[in-house]
């Protein structure tokens, strides 16, 4: 038996010069080798190339220009056209060059106000050479099975992974600004090129047995995982100083350079062994144990010492019960199936840097020209894994003929041993923080899904149901203390004891001070007063934002700072429903999150009203005189009194319900006489089509990163576009 599947994917998404298309061959087959020994076979290999054009607004606006043609298109005026006009003062094919309308502005105060023209980007940065990058899979399986009967089996495993990326970016010239580094000078253009390529080689050997004895069945497994895996990069950069051609950009300009790479690699041994015991489909028990060694913790962490390494233990236990299945259980209609779960495992956590336990050296360069190596971490020989005690409790039934389907899954973890970084009290060589076992987190939730059938007959099926999820984690230990992240922003995301891991952390607003009055009267006895880096007070007047002194003390500072939002949603989960009938079938999906809170960092930059960008329409109704009741502050270049640093102004509910997919299938009719086709249908699929929110972002589902510490942060990347697909199944 074999299978073999070829496809391909053109993907346009709705910015221009934005989308991928990927080729992908699959084959794979069993083989039977003797009347003992069989091999299954698998090998697959695609191949995908996109555009990585900058889509997001940056973190930091003065590490360069912005290239972005979706930010562009933002913070432009948008009376200024792309083109230029000829001698009649008829646009022509020709190119606007950037605005430069605040030169005068660079040229005295050193800014960086002049901004790029976003459609000369799409057409001069576009190209193979230019912002594409291109990744190439390859996996080839192998997994032998050996009947030595009895019920005795044994089972090799091979495979290896090869994932090979490259990627170039390139910042043009023409049409884009030049820009002022801090202790570099101008730079007029960027290009850069990454090479990377993971390997990644697993091999695993598994004896396994399995008997029946009357009424009770046994079936056991122990074997030995390895798994070895290497990563090497290489990435060279470099800002041209002088005019350059936007036709061959060239790593050899002279200019500061950036020159780096990382030479990876991570080993790791299992031993396992697991055990399933079933007695007349009523109880079941699963006990397995695994031994695990990892190079990427110390030599001196704790647990067992065997064969020159250390060893560390994980247990599980998962028990049920079909209650319906014993002979006292009534039998009728109305219970058809009811089963409790229970179970207890100990997993460990290994996300840490290969060099966590290592003191290391990294390659760097100084002054853009010499060559010298610089500390980079501290070794810890006693880091270990992070370690999380599990308990799951749930139970599975189907009532009413299996009319109705529910599903409950509670869940309580307990993580201790924290893989985190850990502050010295005094740096070393510049090394301010190691990794450390410190910190405990506690986790705890539940999930569960209702299904029914209202309609089951021969031309018509109907199923609907839904899911909910919750969860709620709380940090009970941190070594360290508090600490509190920059993320978009300045130490605006904490991470705290008694509260969850991640939430936002700035002042609290009661709106905009309507008249000088309320302002004088906001502080204790006279104005509410800041102090700027020379310790120099300024007064909150009438039109700027009125922070709470959350300390009374008359002054607004860093002890004012305190929660403002939880990403963490209350509940999410999925909405869902089938319609058949005869060979159309109709699948509706919908998704869904409340309670989450989002930090709108794509609104705080364009509804600032503190530089030349262009601005949202809720600008129009900024304060500008004695009286005027508004929400939004005065404008004033450079927000000199901090009226949009990180607050609950741009804090929002992220709650939405999402119709995420809708699909029509029909299965074609196929004549008897016709063996050697399987199947064939026709299907038509939309995504994305219609959202239901409040959230005044683009997209109110997005990531902003993997990081927990992102989480709910919107900056601004490019929305999930509404789109149709197409498609025909052939099965052979």
């Amino acid at each position: 038996m074999y299978n073999l599947s070829v496809g391909y994917v053109n993907n346009k998404y709705a910015a221009r010069e934005n989308g991928f298309d990927r080729m992908n061959v699959r084959f794979n087959t069993d083989i039977n080798i003797l009347w003992n020994l069989k091999t299954k076979f698998d090998i697959s290999i695609s191949r995908t190339s996109n555009n990585v054009l900058d889509n997001s607004l940056p973190e930091d606006f003065s590490k360069g220009t912005i290239v972005s043609p979706i930010v562009l298109g933002l913070i432009k005026a948008p009376i200024v056209s792309p083109y230029q006009r000829d001698n009649f003062g008829n646009p022509s094919n020709l190119y606007s060059e950037y605005d430069d309308i605040y030169r005068q502005l660079d040229d005295a105060f050193g800014y960086n106000s002049a901004l790029a023209n976003p459609t000369a980007i799409l057409d001069y940065a576009k190209g193979n050479n230019k912002n594409r990058a291109e990744n190439t899979f390859f996996n080839v399986r192998v997994e032998p099975v050996l009947n030595l009967g009895k019920g005795f089996s044994l089972t090799g495993m091979f495979s290896y992974t090869l994932n090979r990326n490259a990627q170039r970016y390139f910042r043009p010239y023409t049409s884009v600004p030049s820009f002022n580094i801090a202790g570099l000078g101008r730079v007029y253009a960027k290009t850069q090129s990454m090479f990377a390529k993971e390997n990644n080689f697993v091999g695993k050997l598994q004896m396994d047995w399995a008997r029946q004895y009357g009424k009770h069945a046994v079936a056991v497994f122990v074997g030995s995982r390895f798994n070895s895996f290497s990563y090497d990069n290489n990435n060279v950069g470099v800002q041209a100083m002088a005019k350059t051609s936007d036709k061959n950009p060239d790593l050899g300009w002279n200019g500061p350079r950036t020159v780096d790479g990382v030479n990876d690699s991570w080993n790791q041994i299992q031993w396992y062994a697991n055990g399933d015991y079933n007695y007349m489909n009523r109880y079941f028990a699963t006990i397995s144990l695994l031994a695990e060694a990892n190079s990427r913790f110390g030599k001196d962490a704790a647990g067992l010492k065997a064969f020159g390494v250390k060893w560390a233990f994980f247990p599980s236990v998962q028990l049920g019960w079909v209650m319906t299945n014993e002979s006292w259980f009534p039998k009728n209609d109305g219970i058809n199936y009811l089963r409790l779960n229970a179970g207890f495992d100990i997993s460990g956590n290994d996300g840490i840097s290969n060099y966590a336990a290592r003191t290391s050296y990294t390659t760097v360069r100084y002054n853009n020209d010499m060559i010298g190596s610089q500390l980079s971490n501290i070794g810890n020989n006693k880091i270990k894994w992070e370690s999380t005690k599990k308990l799951n409790v749930g139970l599975e039934t189907y009532l009413v003929n299996n009319r109705i389907g529910f599903k409950f899954d509670y869940f309580k973890h307990w993580t201790t041993d924290l893989l985190t970084l850990k502050a010295f009290t005094t740096p070393i060589a510049g090394v301010s923080t190691y990794w450390s076992n410190g910190g405990k987190l506690n986790n705890e939730g539940f999930e569960a899904t209702v299904t029914v059938k209202p309609v089951v007959s021969k031309d018509w099926n109907l199923e609907i149901g839904a899911s909910v999820g919750h969860y709620k984690n709380k940090v009970t230990e941190l070594p360290d203390g508090n600490y509190t992240s920059s993320v978009y922003g300045t130490d605006n995301v904490l991470t705290s004891v008694g509260n969850p891991v991640a939430l936002f952390y700035g002042y609290k607003t009661d709106g905009v001070f309507a008249d000088d009055a309320a302002a004088k009267a906001a502080g204790k006895g006279t104005y509410l007063y800041m102090e700027d880096d020379a310790k120099v007070a300024h007064n909150f007047v009438a039109g700027d934002m009125h922070f709470v002194d959350l300390n009374n003390d008359g002054k607004i500072d860093e002890k004012d700072k305190t929660v403002i939002g939880d990403p963490n949603p209350d509940i999410y989960g999925n909405i869902f429903a089938s319609l058949n009938w005869k060979n159309l079938r109709l699948d509706i999906g919908f998704n869904y999150s409340l309670g989450n809170d989002v930090f709108n960092y794509q609104r705080m930059v364009l509804n600032s009203g503190s530089n030349f960008y262009n601005q949202q329409v809720a600008e129009v109704g900024r304060w500008r005189y004695e009286g005027q009741q508004a929400a939004i502050p005065r404008a004033t270049y450079g927000d000199p009194m901090g009226n949009n640093r990180f607050s609950d102004r741009w804090i929002e509910d992220g709650s939405y319900l999402r119709l995420k997919t809708v699909k029509l299938t029909y299965r074609l009719p196929i004549p008897s006489s016709w063996t050697w086709l399987q199947g064939l249908s026709v299907w038509a699929e939309g995504q994305n089509l219609l959202t239901f929110t409040k959230y005044l972002g683009s997209d109110p589902e997005f990531a902003a990163g993997n990081s927990v510490l992102y989480q709910g942060i919107d900056n601004g990347s490019l929305a999930h576009s509404r789109s149709v697909v197409a498609g025909l199944k052939i099965n052979l």
